[in-house]
């Protein structure tokens, strides 16, 4: 039997019983496919039709197991991103709220720790909120530990709250 004679005789038998397993017809199609492909390279020693037979479904079987370990463990790649991506979600939404309520007490202080603490969390260097507030480094430094101090009490009874 030739090897065009093998592929018309099985090729459609082999599909159909790839596709039972795997429920998609392009997935069973390179499967049967891709044991033909083997079969090829293997052609010239092959025994008789009946071992032939058993042969090619064994192959279909044992490449529909790889195919199905793979959808494992893409499945499992997909929910692990998916969780992720709603941890980081939900990680975004809580900083969103923890900053909400960061600048709520910060706009509670007064005017100038205020303003001095924005700039602070802008990245700004002391030396910097110095110049720009027209204030000594000395003072941007007590503006800031009396603004964390006041936050700490506020931000604190808001942390618990979220």
């Amino acid at each position: 039997m030739t090897f065009d004679d093998l592929f018309h005789k099985y090729y459609v038998p082999m599909v159909l019983y790839a596709d039972r397993t795997l429920r998609d017809r392009h997935v069973s199609e390179n499967v049967v496919q891709d044991v033909f492909v083997r079969l090829w390279k293997q052609y010239g020693t092959m025994g008789g039709e009946r071992d032939l037979k058993n042969y090619l479904f064994v192959m279909v079987r044992n490449r529909m197991l790889d195919e199905l370990r793979r959808r494992r463990v893409e499945q499992k790649y997909q929910s692990e991103a998916a969780r992720m991506a709603s941890e980081s979600e939900e990680e975004n939404i809580f900083e969103m709220e923890l900053y909400e309520c960061l600048y709520a007490a910060i706009n509670q202080l007064p005017k100038k720790t205020a303003e001095v603490l924005r700039l602070k969390l802008m990245g700004m260097t002391y030396e910097d909120i110095a110049q720009r507030q027209r204030i000594s480094k000395e003072t941007v430094h007590s503006h800031l530990r009396h603004g964390i101090v006041s936050l700490r009490g506020k931000i604190s009874k808001d942390l618990l709250l979220l």
